[in-house]
C-alpha cells in the first residue's frame, strides 16, 4: 500500500490527477480525457464542458484569480430550472466588470438583479431560438 500512496502522492504533486477534498469536489468535478488531466472549471455542475470563450471572451476575475467565460446561475425557465450564463452580449461595461470584482463562488444571490434579468431574458431568447442558452464554441 505505501508504494501506492507514495505513487497517487507524486501523481497530485505532478498534477498527473487532481486532488480535491470532499468539500472542494462538491463544487469541481475533475475530468480525464484522453489520458490527459482536463481543467474541472472547465465544466458545469451537469458535466458539460464549457466554452474558453464565452460570448463576452475570457474576463479575468480580480477577487478569485480565475477567468470568467460563462458565470452561471441557476433559476426557473419555463416551469423547468436550469442553470444560465450571465455573461452575456447585453451587459453593459460596468455590470461585467461588477461581476469581475465580485466573489462568485457559492454568491450567486449577490450578483445584480440587472445582470440577472439581463441573463434571463437573453436565455429565454435563445430557447425560443432552438439553441442552448450557452455560446457553443464556432458561434458567431
Amino acid at each position: 500500500y505505501e508504494d501506492a500512496e507514495d505513487q497517487i502522492m507524486k501523481m497530485i504533486r505532478n498534477k498527473e490527477v487532481l486532488y480535491y477534498t470532499p468539500k472542494e469536489s462538491k463544487s469541481r468535478r475533475g475530468y480525464q480525457a484522453g489520458g490527459s488531466v482536463e481543467d474541472p472549471s472547465m465544466y458545469r455542475s451537469d458535466g458539460s464542458k464549457k466554452s474558453a470563450q464565452g460570448f463576452l471572451g475570457p474576463v479575468k476575475n480580480n477577487v478569485e484569480g480565475g477567468t470568467m467565460t460563462e458565470v452561471s446561475v441557476g433559476m426557473e425557465i419555463n416551469g423547468k430550472e436550469m442553470e444560465v450564463p450571465t455573461m452575456v452580449p447585453t451587459l453593459t461595461k460596468k455590470e461585467i466588470e461588477t461581476l469581475a470584482n465580485m466573489k462568485l463562488e457559492g454568491n450567486a444571490k449577490n450578483i445584480p438583479k440587472s445582470i440577472i434579468i439581463k441573463a434571463k431574458q437573453h436565455a429565454l431568447q435563445r430557447i425560443e431560438q432552438g439553441l442552448s442558452p450557452f455560446y457553443q464554441d464556432g458561434e458567431k
